[in-house]
């Protein structure tokens, strides 16, 4: 949230620009780089791939998720050709323009260049990000449109230009409607919170805490609020349907019962879905703990080395996330802040979603939520450095590094690492102001050296039998029976 010393009106400078550039190069890197390879499918791949050719031979197929992202594989196997390479790359520039989303989200959340930069380094640094932007699924195209309405949605509720207004209105049902059309249930989140707090925003009587001045425009009425839920769902809808045209091309589908006829299928075929069948699944609980990670995919090259995919994120960000939002409802009761309220009402949206839900769930379910607690995570440690963060919050934010250092090393050299920043953290705090920076620089170099050591695991790269079993500790393959 902005502090009273800080100025809300916040100039674009050069320097962001050269920041952002450099970060979406990273990016466009880290997302783009052999491509190609694993040159075999990975995990579920061959289900959309299979169904993108289906597209492309004309052959009626039924999928319980609506087929946005299939139709972005198939434009680009047509384009390209029918390469590995080709089917990852809507996952790739998706996975891209996630940073400078993430960027111009958290600048707007924040009013900071140094909570922008650090949910954006981040986000760089999730691993798990970083896998499915790779691989031919549809995880991270529903998680960067939901990144795309959150930015256009605080557009709005920050603009006090009427025409602005609509714009970012008509971008967040964009935004919506697309996300609906790549993803059966998740995507539905984003438009709950966007609704609700357009609604509030318009409102004379709102929510608690969601009219502060993290928000500016001009104060509007029940009518207001009517036209703009009325546009955003218009548009919202059209982009939705949109995603199921080429079934109408082609022929499959006439009239508007398809869609109908569609979604019954679907709800038949998951009321019928398997209950928790292997040691891939996990149950929602036990996701922001990263309890149960699980390798996707893994051959051995000529040389003997192994090259593995491994479905996890960097334990690092993933645990210190988890304080963030504990810490982000504590500021969500305590202060009158749209950021902090928006930020704990979606994470628990995105866990609450899958409480009465009996199937097989699987980790990259928390991608969304973890999206939120990555940006709460960078709105803490901004005020760490800023040293308006309290003595406890920064406490909390060293106990995930204690957690990587004393389960990912040997458990002396991990006493010795926490220790040694425990001695630091009370020197900073008695003899100098500097102790929030001093936490927010652990946590920040934690997650890069993480995210570093995991990297043969998320590109891949190949490893030694012992390398990759160095990197397993996190896998559990006996978790408490939850059904």
């Amino acid at each position: 949230m902005p502090h009273p010393e800080r100025d809300t009106s916040l100039p674009w400078t050069r320097v962001e620009t050269v920041a952002i550039g450099v970060m979406t190069l990273i990016a466009l890197f880290a997302h783009f780089w052999n491509l190609g390879f694993p040159t075999s499918f990975v995990y579920d791949e061959h289900i959309y791939v299979d169904e993108a050719y289906k597209y492309m031979r004309g052959e009626p197929f039924f999928e319980v998720h609506p087929p946005f992202a299939v139709i972005l594989m198939t434009l680009c196997t047509y384009i390209f050709g029918c390469h590995p390479w080709s089917w990852r790359v809507p996952s790739a520039v998706l996975g891209t323009a996630l940073i400078p989303v993430t960027y111009l989200l958290a600048r707007r959340m924040f009013y900071s260049r140094l909570a922008a930069t650090l949910a954006t380094l981040l986000t760089l640094c999730e691993g798990l990000f970083l896998s499915y932007s790779r691989l031919a699924l549809i995880n991270i195209v529903y998680l960067s449109l939901g990144a795309v309405a959150y930015l256009a949605l605080y557009r709005f509720l920050q603009s006090d230009d009427a025409a602005d207004r609509r714009r970012s209105l008509v971008f967040l049902g964009i935004a919506l409607g697309l996300g609906l059309g790549s993803k059966l249930a998740i995507p539905a989140i984003p438009v709950i919170v966007a609704s609700g707090f357009i609604i509030a925003s318009c409102l004379p009587i709102s929510m608690p805490g969601l009219r502060s001045d993290d928000a500016k425009p001009p104060r509007l009425d029940s009518h207001y609020a009517i036209g703009a839920m009325a546009l955003v769902g218009g548009v919202t809808g059209f982009f939705f349907f949109l995603t199921f045209l080429p079934n109408y091309l082609a022929g499959w589908w006439r009239g508007v019962s398809a869609v109908t006829n569609y979604y019954h299928r679907v709800m038949i075929a998951n009321a019928v879905y398997p209950s928790p069948p292997s040691h891939q699944d996990s149950p929602w609980w036990s996701w922001p703990l990263m309890l149960r990670p699980y390798k996707e995919w893994q051959k051995m090259d000529d040389a003997g080395m192994y090259l593995a995919l491994w479905g996890g994120g960097n334990p690092a960000i993933w645990w210190a996330a988890l304080v963030a939002i504990a810490t982000a409802a504590v500021r969500a009761i305590r202060r009158s802040s749209l950021t902090w309220a928006f930020l704990i009402i979606g994470y628990l949206l995105y866990m609450v979603m899958w409480v009465p839900v009996h199937r097989a769930l699987y980790l990259y379910c928390y991608m969304p939520a973890l999206y939120l607690g990555i940006l709460a995570l960078a709105g803490i440690l901004d005020s760490c450095w800023r040293g308006t963060a309290e003595l406890w919050e920064q406490l909390a934010l060293l106990l995930p590094v204690f957690a990587v250092s004393l389960i990912g090393m040997d458990y002396i050299y991990g006493a010795i690492i926490c220790v040694g920043c425990i001695g630091a953290f009370i020197a900073a705090r008695r003899f100098t102001d500097w102790s929030g920076k001093l936490v927010s620089a652990i946590v920040l170099v934690t997650a890069l050296a993480v995210f570093i050591y995991y990297l043969p695991l998320w590109m891949p790269l190949p490893l030694s039998e012992n390398q990759l079993e160095a990197r397993m500790w996190l896998q559990q393959g006996d978790l408490v029976n939850w059904k």
